[in-house]
């Protein structure tokens, strides 16, 4: 209990330093994420000192490094998942260090930072200078082996074919606090926008999260003045694309089988929000919904349980707890003209690298993240979140480019490089040209994904079995 007890204000400390910003959003969030994931991480240490302790220094090592594996590979899958920590993304600003992600992912980091630190920790428990010696040899080598061979991968040079596409950022500033949803009017925040890129001629335009301030119902899109005004303008401008973002309801059958975010509205028929990202060209409209939703704001946690007693336990929380619907399958934006398929990414879709691989493997050669950033005000929160889109780049082997509604938008190279950034909380048009690789194939990691993750679980799983069972033997309690 000593231990766990000290490992958990270890973490909560980590995680308040790291991730205290949240509470500009949500206050109520920030406590339920700092609390609980300082308590997983716990629990996780808790559950290594046990192998340890059953099975010897050398299987404990290993065992904690698959049980945090494990954590790092299934918080990222369940309805509390909050992967900002992940500490394999801790390199985002560091992409130069970490080019072997490609094959391993950040969950490979992960690995390499806990290796790295017990092989450190092993030259405090030698008291021979010949073993010192030795483990100082081991130490060196496993930080300094990857980095070599990161650098040698950085500075290799591709011949692949490239596609050059003109595209356009666009980060209208617009304060979600006080004008987006409240003093300045839908039609001026859509008009400011098309204004903006009006004034730079491009193939791909990308506007930022809920960049449309307006709830809209799919099936009367088309008639819709505000999304019309989208349509208009990629009419104007032949071969060009429009990616926005825009909140949606979709109303659903009875016999379709809504799901349990879906709303009745009447007999026999459902309602469904998303949070979407529109495709819109001269002869083309396609939705992607945000499919990655943060707990709490957008999606309810385990709505099996809750969702019968929402009203009773969330009720008084002012509307806290979301209802967001999904989508099972990625969808990729064909770009006219350009043989160029892109993948959508909304808010923090861009922290789940294994997620964002599916797009990929459905042919998605560029990756488009739209989000609002604004809510947190100028804390780390905007800064990490670009940053972690440096490590999306590296491990799927492709640009990522980022619209945000108030900062940094900016142009991420297949190496992880920043190519143009802005500044945060200023209205900015970036255009740019873009060169895209057309036949590089996919990075394993993107072809397998989050294969350190699995095998964190076989290696942890058994591990922590072959504990149990030596302590079952020895006759003790767990």
């Amino acid at each position: 209990m000593r231990f766990f007890l000290w490992s958990y204000w270890a973490f909560f400390l980590w995680n308040l330093l790291c991730t205290w910003w949240v509470w500009n959003a949500s206050p109520e969030g920030a406590v339920l994420a700092i609390v609980c994931n300082s308590l997983f991480m716990a629990l996780v240490f808790r559950m290594g000192l046990f192998v340890r302790r059953q099975l010897g220094v050398a299987r404990g090592a290993l065992g904690l490094v698959s049980l945090w594996l494990t954590f790092e590979f299934l918080h990222q899958r369940w309805d509390l998942s909050w992967p900002w920590l992940t500490l394999g993304l801790g390199f985002a600003n560091m992409p130069e260090w970490v080019q072997w992600y490609r094959w391993t992912g950040p969950l490979g980091g992960s690995a390499w930072i806990l290796g790295c630190n017990y092989a450190v920790a092993r030259l405090f428990r030698a008291n021979d200078l010949m073993i010192v010696l030795k483990r100082l040899a081991t130490a060196l080598t496993v930080i300094g082996l990857p980095v070599i061979l990161s650098y040698v991968l950085y500075f290799r040079k591709h011949t692949e074919k490239e596609v050059l596409l003109r595209i356009t950022l666009l980060q209208p500033n617009i304060d979600p606090w006080h004008e987006k949803f409240d003093a300045l009017s839908p039609q001026a925040q859509v008009r400011k926008l098309l204004a903006m890129a009006e004034a730079s001629p491009a193939d791909l335009y990308v506007a930022p999260e809920t960049a449309i301030p307006s709830v809209l119902w799919e099936h009367e899109l088309m008639k819709d003045t505000l999304f019309s005004a989208f349509r208009h303008f990629v009419q104007l401008h032949p071969g060009t694309a429009f990616i926005t973002g825009l909140s949606t309801q979709r109303l659903i059958r009875e016999e379709e089988q809504p799901a349990l975010s879906a709303e009745p509205v009447g007999p026999g028929l459902f309602m469904d929000d998303y949070n979407t990202a529109a495709f819109i060209t001269a002869d083309t409209v396609i939705l992607y919904h945000k499919s990655k939703l943060v707990p709490g704001p957008e999606m309810l946690p385990f709505p099996r349980i809750l969702k019968p007693l929402q009203q009773r336990l969330f009720g008084r929380l002012g509307g806290m707890i979301g209802n967001l619907g999904v989508q099972e399958e990625p969808t990729v934006f064909p770009l006219p003209g350009k043989n160029l398929l892109v993948a959508p990414a909304i808010c923090y879709e861009s922290v789940f690298p294994d997620f964002m691989a599916r797009f990929v493997r459905h042919g998605a050669q560029l990756i488009a993240v739209i989000t609002n950033d604004g809510w947190w005000g100028d804390t780390p929160g905007y800064r990490q979140h670009f940053a972690y889109a440096r490590i999306l780049a590296v491990s799927l082997g492709i640009p990522v480019v980022q619209a945000a509604n108030t900062g940094i938008s900016g142009i991420i190279n297949s190496k992880g490089d920043v190519e143009r950034q802005t500044n945060f909380w200023e209205p900015v048009v970036v255009g740019e040209t873009l060169r895209v690789p057309l036949q590089r194939s996919p990075t394993l990691f993107a072809r397998v994904g989050d294969w350190p993750g699995r095998l964190g679980i076989l290696v942890g799983t058994l591990l922590f079995l072959l504990a149990i069972r030596h302590r079952v033997l020895r006759h003790k309690i767990f």
